[in-house]
């Protein structure tokens, strides 16, 4: 009694790690096919990757059943990561993330990081995609908060195209909340 969801169709790709294959299967001698029963796999299909067409014997052959993978790489492609003690200023970072993935986030592909907040003992994170970003803290049970005597620091990472290292440094660190704010922030009960 299996769900209709759970049924595998006739074409079907199998993941093999680092790419994925689309096989047609050829159901030759096959007694099930023959008998109209379709509703079985056929496993027995072979994979040849080469990296280049040129110098291919499956190719000089005429043989047109199998893959070529080639991988072209985006010079323009790299990550920034940025590490820095001290407290953030909560409506600065959003101000600067906001706008960020406003003129930017097309470009940016994966963004992470692990915060620290200014007059708050708890842990933030964030990741996002594109424009698409997500905050939590350990307030919401991801992970635990700062300890007492842990060394507090900021870590970011931007993955993206054309990322301006020092725009990013600089935009980031403006978001550092000063001693008086901190000060300031911690009196008032920690609400930044």
């Amino acid at each position: 009694m299996d769900p209709e969801f759970l049924k595998v169709p006739e074409e079907h790709s199998h993941h093999h790690g680092h790419h994925e294959h689309e096989h047609e299967h050829e159901h030759g001698d096959c007694k099930q096919c023959e008998a109209g029963d379709h509703d079985h796999e056929h496993h027995d299909h072979h994979h040849h990757h080469h990296s280049d067409e040129e110098g291919c014997a499956q190719c000089a052959a005429g043989d047109k059943d199998h893959a070529h993978h080639t991988h072209k790489h985006d010079d323009r492609v790299s990550s920034v990561g940025i590490e820095c003690e001290g407290a953030l200023d909560m409506r600065r970072l959003n101000e600067w993330l906001s706008t960020l993935l406003q003129e930017k986030g097309a470009d940016i592909y994966r963004s992470k990081g692990i915060l620290n907040i200014a007059g708050t003992d708890d842990k933030f994170v964030f990741h996002g995609v594109h424009m698409m970003l997500q905050f939590g803290s350990s307030a919401e049970g991801l992970g635990k908060p700062w300890q007492p005597g842990e060394k507090r620091f900021n870590r970011v990472v931007f993955i993206g195209k054309d990322l301006n290292r020092k725009e990013l440094n600089d935009g980031f660190r403006s978001c550092m909340a000063d001693a008086e704010e901190q000060e300031a922030v911690a009196a008032d009960g920690g609400s930044a």
